[in-house]
């Protein structure tokens, strides 16, 4: 009896150390958000140019639940007239509130980059969306290859930060319907489906969606000549 309950003893202890693992693993694994740099207006003070818009994306990784101390990543900002050459090293540093840019050349010529761009109210959820608040940018030095010579200076004034959507895609296949979208920023969508637009709308999860190359991809039964409507929510 006694050789019973310890061995009881040791798969309870088995039992519960495997669920403290799994626990532990779901809460580290990692979610990723993208964000829309949109309509980035600013206007060059050094007079060569007017206001201009350019536009980029960032994203942010965190753990479930803890949106607030992930790590931000840059992934493009694009400030027109201006095109980095791919041959230059580049830091950025991305938070809740702030891009920040610097540009360090990496050939013979003398050339520097800085900007910065601010954004409110702080990225607290993946669907979170701020409105761009202000921020600089410097672009000082020469580069004969590129034909530039002095001293671009600017003021970033307006634009908007919103959740990135990736696009859908339809492609039929016999009766059937295949419903693709890209799986890079996608994390947390789910695609949903209804019949009818408007207040009577009743939207209805797909199944999980399988992995083909660089895309998520839904097969649904499309029935007869019924309308059906698709969009991807998170």
């Amino acid at each position: 009896m006694c050789h019973l309950s310890s061995i009881s003893r040791r798969i309870a202890a088995a039992l519960l150390l495997l669920a403290t693992s799994l626990a532990g693993n779901h809460s580290a694994s990692a979610a990723t958000a993208a964000f829309w740099l949109n309509g980035i207006t600013y206007s060059n003070t050094s007079g060569l140019f007017g206001i201009t818009t350019g536009d980029g994306l960032i994203t942010w990784t965190y753990t479930p639940g803890d949106f607030a101390n992930g790590t931000g990543h840059y992934i493009y900002v694009n400030l027109p007239p201006y095109t980095v050459p791919p041959y230059y090293a580049t830091t950025y540093d991305v938070t809740p509130t702030q891009i920040t840019g610097q540009l360090a050349n990496a050939n013979v010529d003398t050339y520097w980059y800085d900007w910065m761009i601010t954004f409110a109210p702080a990225l607290a959820t993946p669907n979170s969306t701020a409105h761009i608040t202000g921020g600089s940018y410097d672009l000082t030095g020469s580069n004969p290859d590129f034909g530039f010579y002095g001293n671009f200076l600017g003021q970033i004034v307006g634009g908007t930060v919103s959740p990135y959507q990736p696009t859908l895609a339809l492609a039929p296949a016999g009766t059937n319907l295949v419903v693709s979208w890209p799986t890079n920023y996608a994390d947390g969508f789910k695609l949903q489906t209804t019949t009818m637009l408007g207040a009577a709308a009743q939207w209805k999860t797909s199944s999980i969606p399988v992995i083909v190359g660089t895309n998520y991809v839904v097969t649904n039964v499309v029935a007869g000549s019924s309308n059906t409507f698709f969009r991807l929510v998170r």
